[in-house]
């Protein structure tokens, strides 16, 4: 289908610690396609989002991933104890959804969201 994201890449000093993180975190299945590039299988469902990690030194391009979670607040708590960290906290998208900006333990930004129709700000 036109206009739909079909592969990623996330740029890692360390690609063997990041393959560990996020599929400790999401459950990707993640193997060597290459001596410092590792496809990421997202899932076994046919037309499955699918990319790579790949080797990068220093400072350099990077990526933000928008993940589609059951639980916000759980994931969260697995991406803190897998060695991630919270930038911008649980925040609402009214009548959309919740979202988090964090970044894994290579430094690399990844968007976390989930579906609530209900969700609101509580401010308003």
């Amino acid at each position: 289908m036109p206009n739909t994201i079909c592969h990623f890449e996330i740029p890692a000093q360390d690609p063997k610690a990041a393959s560990e993180f996020y599929g400790q975190l999401f459950n990707w299945t993640i193997a060597a396609g290459g001596s410092e590039y590792l496809l990421v299988q997202t899932s076994d469902r046919p037309g499955a989002l699918g990319g790579a990690l790949f080797s990068q030194e220093g400072e350099g391009r990077g990526v933000t991933l928008y993940v589609l979670v059951d639980s916000i607040d759980d994931t969260v708590t697995r991406l803190e104890q897998l060695g991630g960290s919270v930038v911008t906290p649980k925040a609402a998208v009214p009548q959309m959804g919740w979202t988090v900006l964090a970044r894994d333990p290579q430094g690399n930004p990844i968007g976390l969201f989930q579906v609530d129709k209900e969700a609101a700000d509580p401010t308003t």
